[in-house]
C-alpha cells in the first residue's frame, strides 16, 4: 500500500473506525475522525461522546476500550488518540 501524508481515508476505513468505536459500551456517539498515514500504517484521532453523568474514571476507561477496539478491528490503524466529549455537546470535550 502506498499511502502519503494528507491522503483522505476511504469511507470503508472511516466506517470501520466508527463501527469499532460505537461497539464499546458507553460510547453514545462519535465525531471529528482524522486519519494520518505513515507508510503502510495509520493513526486515528477521534472524538467520542459519553453520558455527562458518568465519572471521569469511567469516561477514561471507555476511551481506553475504544482505543483498543479500533486497533484490534481496523488493521491499518496502529495508534489511536481518543478525545472524550459530553453527549450532544460536540464542543465540550474533557481534554
Amino acid at each position: 500500500i502506498n499511502n502519503i501524508l494528507g491522503k483522505i481515508p476511504s469511507e470503508d476505513i472511516l466506517n470501520d473506525i466508527k463501527s469499532a468505536a460505537l461497539s464499546v459500551e458507553g460510547t453514545s456517539g462519535i465525531h471529528d475522525i482524522k486519519v494520518n498515514y505513515t507508510g503502510p500504517y495509520a493513526s486515528a484521532d477521534i472524538h467520542i461522546e459519553v453520558d455527562p453523568d458518568i465519572s471521569l474514571v469511567e469516561a477514561h476507561e471507555i476511551s481506553i476500550q475504544v482505543e483498543k477496539r479500533i486497533i484490534e478491528k481496523v488493521d491499518i490503524v496502529t495508534m489511536v488518540n481518543v478525545h472524550v466529549c459530553i453527549t450532544g455537546e460536540k464542543g465540550v470535550c474533557l481534554d
